[in-house]
C-alpha cells in the first residue's frame, strides 16, 4: 500500500516520464475534443474519449514494482460502492459488463490486444460503504479492501482491484502506473482501457505534427510541433477504446522483445511488416542514437468492436510510426503524423510511396506497398540509399476444400504479381504450414528446385536455385487426421520469401473438416417476451450417443434478447453460468457419456422484437481444448414491434436536398436502444444519401453507392421518437413520387423491429 503522505504535486510533466514514478491519470468530465466526421463513417476520433480529457499532473514516487510481463490468467476484484450517508447510484451490472463481461468489455479488449496472452476474470462485490468522502486515492483503495473483507472476500487473492464509485473529486478515472489498481468515476470502456494502460506502465503519449515535407519525404523530429495526445490508435494517448499500440503490447510482454513478432533493424534492405494482431512479425523497431532511442513501425487492421475504421481509411492503408525510449518499467510514445499537410491527426500513417526521414540519425523508411496481410518497407540506416522496392505479390487460396477423416485433399494456392507469374531469383522459397488436423503430403515444386517436407508433415518448402518464374499455381496436398472435428480450420499458411529471408507475400490456408462428432439444433422454437423455454440441442458420434472423457466441455452462448437460466450437467461435473446469463459451460471430470440431448433453458427479455435470432452457439470441446463440433443456437421471437411511419412527404426540384423524417414509436413511447441495433436506409431511386441522424457514440456508415446507409448503436440508450435522413435528388430525376426507399430498424441479432417506406416527391422546376 502506498503511503498517503508521499503524495506530492508536480507543476509540469516532463516529455519523457522518469522511471520509478506512478501516475494518477485524471479524466475531467465535460470536456470534448472530438474532431469532425469522416466522409463515410463518423467515429469519435479526437480525443479518443469524447466525454473526458485526460490530465497528468499527480504523481506518487515509489520503488520500481517491476510488474512486467503481464501474462496468463489474472484475477480482478471489482468493488462498486458509495459514500456513507448516500444511496448507491451506480449501475453495478453495467459496470461489470463493461469491465469483466463477455461483450464489448475491458476483458475482451485485453484478450484481443494480447492475442490471448492475458486473460482477466474475477468477481464483483457491490453496495460497499466507503465511509466518509475523501479524494485521497490510497484511502479509497484501502476502503475498497476493507469493504471486500467485510463481505468475506480476501482482496489479497486478486491481482487487480478495480474500484467504481461516485467520487466527486473533479476527475473521472485514476490509476497507479505501473501497478494493480484503478479508481473509476465516469464509467465507460474508454476510461477503463485508458487506466489499464497506466497499470501496464504506459504514460500519456504525444504527437509530432506539422513536420517539414520535402517532395515525397516527411522529415522528423526537428521542426515538428509537439502536441499532447492526438493518437487515435492507442487508448492511452487519445484513441478512446481502440486497442493498444504494438509498442505498448511489447512493453506488456504480449509481443516478444525481439524474435518472430518483433524485428530490430540492423541492416539496410527490404522488410515485410504484418498487420498487428496477425501471426508472425507485427512490429519493426529501428534504433536511434539519441532519446527517444526507438522508432516503432506498425500496420493496423479493423478489429470490431474496438478498432473500427472504414475501408480506405488512412489508418488502414499506411504504416504507423511512433518514437519511444526503451525503459525499465514505463513507456511514453510520440506519434509522428506522416500526413502533415492536413490539419487533423486522424490520418497519421505513412502512405505508399512516401518516405519518413530522420536526417540527423541517417534513417529513412519508405512504404513500397500495402496488401491485405502486410506491407513491404524499404529501410535505410547510416545515411545509406534506400533499397529498390519489389513488386507486390498476391498469394491466395482460391477455394476451400471439404474433407472427412483420414482424407486426401488439395488446397489450391496461386501466386501472382500484377496478375502475372512472379519472376524468381536464386535463393527464394515458397513455404507451407499445414492447418490443424492435417499434415502435408506433397507440394508443387519444379524439378530444378529443392523440395523439403518435414517428417511430421507440419511444414514444407520449395527453394529456387536459378532465375526463372514462380508458376502461378502452387497447390499443397494434405491428409487429414484419423479423427477430426467438424469445423473450419484456417490456421495454415503459405508464404513466398525473398532470398534475403523477408516475406514477399503470404496467405492463410484453411479447410472445412467434417468429423464424426456432430452438434445440432433439431428445430427452431418460438417464444414471447419474458417467456422461459427449452431449446433442444442434439449430440451424436456416428449417429449414436457421444461418449465423454475427463475435461471435455460444452459451452453455450445465449442468442440476442435471451439469457441462459440452466443447462444439463452431471452432479460430478462443473457447471458455470455467468451472472448475466450470456454464457454457460459444463466440464466433465471423469469418463461417461454426453448422451444425445443437451438442451439449454433460456428466458426471453422483456423488450424482445419479433423475428428470428440465431447468433447464439453451442460448442463441444475436446479435453485438449480443441473445438470439435458446434452449431448456431436460435429461436423465433414473438415480441413487440416498433411502429415506423413517414408523417410527411418532402418535396424538391431536381438537384435539391431534402430531409425525410421517420417517426418511431413502441407502444406509443420512444423506442429504447440496445447495443448492436441498427437503423438502415435504402434511398429511393434517383436520390443519394448525404447524411443521416446518428449519435456521436454510434457508428454512422454511408455506402459508396450512396443508396444504402446505417446507424449502429454501441451502447444502451434510446432511438427516440424520430430519425432523419438527408437525400440529394439527382439533377435529372423525373417529376413525380419516388416510392421505393425504405427505413428499417433492426435488433441486435438481425431481427426487424419495424420498417417504413421512404418517399420523396420531385416537383417541376420553377420558371426562371
Amino acid at each position: 500500500m502506498i503511503s498517503a503522505g508521499r503524495v506530492r504535486k508536480l507543476e509540469r510533466v516532463s516529455s519523457w516520464l522518469a522511471i520509478g514514478t506512478l501516475l494518477f491519470t485524471l479524466f475531467v468530465p465535460g470536456i470534448s475534443m472530438a474532431s469532425g466526421p469522416d466522409d463515410a463513417v463518423v467515429l469519435p476520433d479526437l480525443p479518443s474519449e469524447p466525454e473526458f480529457a485526460p490530465a497528468d499532473n499527480d504523481f506518487i514516487s515509489v520503488p520500481d514494482p517491476r510488474i512486467r510481463p503481464v501474462l496468463g490468467n489474472r484475477k480482478v476484484l471489482l468493488v462498486v460502492g458509495h459514500w456513507a450517508g448516500s444511496a448507491p447510484r451506480l449501475d453495478a451490472d453495467n459496470i461489470y459488463a463493461m469491465t469483466l463481461g463477455d461483450g464489448r468489455s475491458l476483458r475482451t479488449f485485453v484478450q484481443r490486444a494480447s492475442q490471448g496472452k492475458l486473460n482477466l476474470s474475477g468477481v464483483m462485490i457491490k453496495d460497499v460503504d466507503f465511509g466518509e468522502r475523501t479524494c485521497n486515492a490510497n484511502e479509497i483503495v484501502s476502503a475498497a479492501r476493507r469493504g471486500a473483507q467485510q463481505q468475506g472476500v480476501d482482496p489479497g487473492a486478486y491481482d487487480f482491484i478495480f474500484v467504481a464509485l461516485s467520487v466527486g473529486c473533479g476527475w473521472g478515472g485514476m490509476a497507479v502506473m505501473p501497478g494493480n489498481w484503478i479508481i473509476g468515476q465516469t464509467m465507460s470502456l474508454d476510461m477503463w482501457a485508458h487506466e489499464f494502460a497506466h497499470n501496464l506502465g504506459a504514460a500519456h503519449g504525444a504527437s509530432f505534427t506539422h513536420c517539414p515535407v520535402d517532395g515525397s519525404q516527411v522529415l522528423f523530429p526537428e521542426d515538428c510541433t509537439r502536441i499532447a495526445y492526438a493518437d487515435t490508435g492507442d487508448s492511452v494517448s487519445g484513441g478512446g477504446s481502440r486497442l493498444f499500440s504494438a509498442s505498448l503490447r511489447r512493453h506488456a510482454g504480449w509481443l516478444d522483445a525481439e524474435g518472430a513478432q518483433t524485428l530490430l533493424v540492423r541492416a539496410t534492405r527490404l522488410y515485410f511488416l504484418g498487420r498487428l494482431g496477425s501471426v508472425g512479425r507485427q512490429l519493426i523497431l529501428i534504433p536511434r542514437g539519441v532519446a527517444p532511442n526507438r522508432l516503432a513501425l506498425e500496420l493496423r487492421s479493423s478489429s470490431p468492436p474496438f478498432d473500427i475504421w472504414p475501408a480506405g481509411d488512412n489508418r488502414l492503408t499506411g504504416v504507423w510510426a511512433r518514437l519511444f525510449d526503451e525503459a525499465t518499467n514505463t513507456i511514453s510514445q510520440v506519434q509522428i503524423d506522416a500526413t502533415p499537410e492536413t490539419a487533423t491527426t486522424t490520418d497519421p500513417t505513412l502512405q505508399v510511396g512516401r518516405v519518413l526521414v530522420d536526417r540527423q540519425q541517417g534513417l529513412a523508411v519508405k512504404v513500397c506497398w500495402v496488401g491485405p496481410t502486410g506491407a513491404q518497407l524499404a529501410i535505410a540506416l547510416a545515411g545509406q540509399p534506400l533499397p529498390a522496392c519489389r513488386a507486390q505479390v498476391d498469394v491466395s487460396q482460391t477455394a476451400v476444400p471439404v474433407a472427412g477423416e483420414d482424407g486426401l485433399i488439395q488446397i489450391p494456392v496461386e501466386v501472382r504479381a500484377d496478375g502475372q507469374a512472379v519472376p524468381a531469383s536464386a535463393g527464394e522459397s515458397m513455404t507451407y504450414n499445414a492447418p490443424s488436423h492435417t499434415r502435408i503430403v506433397d507440394i508443387a515444386c519444379g524439378s530444378s528446385n529443392t523440395k523439403w517436407i518435414d517428417p511430421q508433415g507440419s511444414f514444407a518448402s520449395c527453394t529456387t536455385h536459378a532465375p526463372g518464374n514462380w508458376s502461378i499455381s502452387r497447390p499443397v496436398t494434405l491428409r487429414t487426421d484419423p479423427r477430426v472435428p467438424t469445423t473450419l480450420v484456417a490456421d495454415g499458411r503459405a508464404a513466398l520469401y525473398m532470398a534475403s529471408g523477408e516475406i514477399w507475400g503470404r496467405t492463410d490456408l484453411g479447410v472445412k473438416l467434417v468429423g464424426r462428432v456432430t452438434v445440432t439444433q433439431p428445430f427452431l422454437p418460438r417464444a414471447r417476451e419474458n417467456e422461459r423455454l427449452e431449446v433442444p440441442v442434439a449430440f451424436a458420434e456416428h449417429g449414436a450417443a457421444l461418449p465423454a472423457l475427463a475435461e471435455q466441455r460444452v459451452e453455450y452462448i445465449a442468442p440476442s434478447y435471451t439469457r441462459i437460466i440452466d443447462i444439463p450437467c452431471g452432479s460430478h461435473d462443473t457447471k458455470r453460468i455467468d451472472p448475466y446469463g450470456k454464457s454457460a459451460s459444463c466440464t466433465t471430470h471423469a469418463a461417461g457419456s454426453w448422451g444425445t440431448s443437451r438442451p439449454v433453458m433460456l428466458q426471453v427479455a422483456s423488450l424482445a422484437p419479433s423475428g428470428k435470432v440465431s447468433d447464439g452457439s453451442v460448442v463441444f470441446y475436446s479435453a485438449a481444448g480443441t473445438p470439435w463440433a458446434h452449431t448456431d443456437l436460435g429461436l423465433e421471437l414473438i415480441g413487440r414491434s416498433a411502429t415506423l411511419t413517414q408523417p410527411t412527404v418532402p418535396s424538391g426540384v431536381a438537384g435539391a436536398t431534402v430531409t425525410v423524417v421517420t417517426a418511431m414509436r413502441l407502444e406509443g413511447a420512444a423506442v429504447p436502444a440496445a447495443a448492436g441495433e441498427s437503423m438502415t436506409y435504402v434511398a429511393p431511386a434517383h436520390t443519394r444519401i448525404i447524411d443521416l441522424q446518428c449519435g456521436s457514440q454510434n457508428l454512422k456508415q454511408i455506402e459508396p453507392d450512396a443508396r444504402h446507409a446505417s446507424c449502429t448503436t454501441y451502447a444502451p440508450g434510446a432511438w427516440g421518437t424520430s430519425r432523419s435522413v438527408t437525400l440529394k435528388i439527382d439533377d435529372h430525376a423525373p417529376v413525380g413520387d419516388l416510392l421505393d426507399g425504405e427505413a428499417v430498424l433492426r435488433a441486435t441479432g438481425g431481427a426487424i423491429w419495424g420498417r417504413s417506406g421512404l418517399e420523396v416527391r420531385v416537383r417541376v422546376s420553377p420558371l426562371p
